[in-house]
């Protein structure tokens, strides 16, 4: 196609989101041949020059040897690579690195570094990480426990797209747990950790449904239905 061809004319020239692009189409096969070895090439490339979505994405591969490239398996290549985009900011790879020292992931645990990085995670939008910061504030784990800011992690990482924080966050609107009570936030949060395959959600449903008149639980009900996570 068109874009191939001048990704490849920019990859040349050694851009780096042109040699990122690249290396997607040959990893998916869109637009360009099946390729996984070459698809490394163009992430290796572009990781060296310092891209953090490819550093990511090499992280990645030699966590799990992803998309069959067959370079094996190395954890502390990974954990080389994933750090490099994390010093960049890059969110998710600062979710994977407090993963490595909280399950001890080819090295000793180090809690208070998982603590560190998973915080820092959380304040650059990864949903996953303000979801497990809510969790060790809403049950003290290695802090003191606040149910405020358990409620404001549940609500960023609700709306970032983890279903398990929409359900909490319900039950803090329910029990008015570092929120006030608000049955209709409640319903609207149960909804859609319902509808994110989390069935433990539906007795909220159904219990807070009938505290509600019948037009405002269908209007938050289609809310809960149209609404989309925000994006990072």
């Amino acid at each position: 196609t068109e874009a191939v061809y001048w990704y490849v004319k920019a990859a040349a020239q050694g851009n780096i989101h042109a040699l990122y692009n690249l290396a997607t189409r040959y990893a998916t096969g869109r637009g360009l041949p099946q390729y996984p070895e070459e698809a490394y090439k163009y992430y290796l490339a572009a990781g060296e020059a310092g891209l953090p979505q490819a550093q990511f994405t090499l992280g990645s591969i030699y966590l799990t040897d992803a998309n069959s490239v067959m370079v094996g398996q190395d954890y502390q290549i990974a954990y080389s690579w994933f750090m490099k985009a994390a010093n960049q900011g890059h969110a998710r790879a600062q979710y994977r690195i407090s993963q490595f020292h909280r399950n001890g992931v080819g090295m000793a645990k180090d809690l208070e570094q998982a603590t560190i990085w998973t915080e820092k995670a959380a304040e650059n939008g990864d949903s996953d990480a303000q979801f497990t910061l809510g969790v060790a504030y809403d049950q003290g784990h290695g802090k003191l426990k606040n149910t405020n800011k358990a409620a404001y992690w549940y609500k960023k990482a609700a709306e970032g797209g983890n279903a398990k924080a929409m359900y909490n966050l319900a039950l803090n609107y329910v029990n008015g747990e570092g929120v006030d009570p608000n049955y209709k936030e409640a319903y609207f949060w149960a909804n859609t950790a319902l509808k994110n395959g989390i069935e433990q959600a539906k007795p909220i449903v159904d219990a807070v449904g009938r505290m509600l008149s019948p037009a405002q639980a269908e209007s938050l009900r289609q809310q809960a239905q149209h609404w989309e996570p925000a994006k990072i």
